[in-house]
């Protein structure tokens, strides 16, 4: 019991402030005597009292938040069934996408073979510059300048300005700029 209380004397306001980081004041209270409280009814000796203690109280927030999370989730009633919204697409948006599909790749049909591999490998895989210049055995130079032509492609076929893009090109030394004759 003295070991005890010296224990609380000295961690309550520790604990108190280091639950407040994750919890409000008053759930920080809570948590801490609930986490003394099992402290104390732990049967045996604890080699480490202090740190079962923290332990204790970071499992209590975990569990806390769990059960909250549990809570907050919506259940819908067998006769509001109807009301959920579909999660399908509308034949209107179907629609959309499909010539948005067939408009993409019309496009990247066009694009020589090494530009639309490097393409997909960087948009679509995610793969770095030095990743794909690997894989395709070219430079990691080659991989820029084909991605910034892939890029203007895209640009133009949408109908924006490829400035912006020959800008950037141009200030990583991948484009030269065209001489007026």
């Amino acid at each position: 019991p003295r070991a005890f209380a010296a224990l609380f004397q000295t961690e309550w306001p520790r604990l108190r402030n280091y639950l407040k980081r994750f919890v409000g004041a008053h759930e920080a209270e809570d948590i801490a005597q609930e986490a003394f409280s099992r402290l104390y009814a732990f049967p045996g000796e604890l080699r480490a009292p202090s740190r079962a203690l923290y332990t204790t109280a970071r499992n209590l927030v975990i569990d806390g938040k769990r059960k909250t999370r549990a809570r907050n989730l919506v259940l819908v009633a067998s006769d509001n069934i109807e009301a959920v919204a579909d999660p399908r697409p509308s034949q209107e948006e179907e629609t959309h996408w499909r010539e948005e599909l067939k408009f993409a790749t019309r496009l990247l049909e066009r694009m020589p073979v090494r530009r639309r591999t490097i393409f997909m490998m960087q948009v679509m895989e995610g793969c770095s510059y030095a990743e794909i210049a690997s894989r395709m055995d070219v430079t990691v130079v080659v991989v820029k300048k084909e991605l910034l032509k892939a890029f203007e492609t895209c640009a133009a076929h949408n109908g924006q300005d490829t400035s912006d893009i020959q800008k950037k090109g141009r200030r990583r030394g991948l484009v030269r700029k065209r001489k007026m004759r």
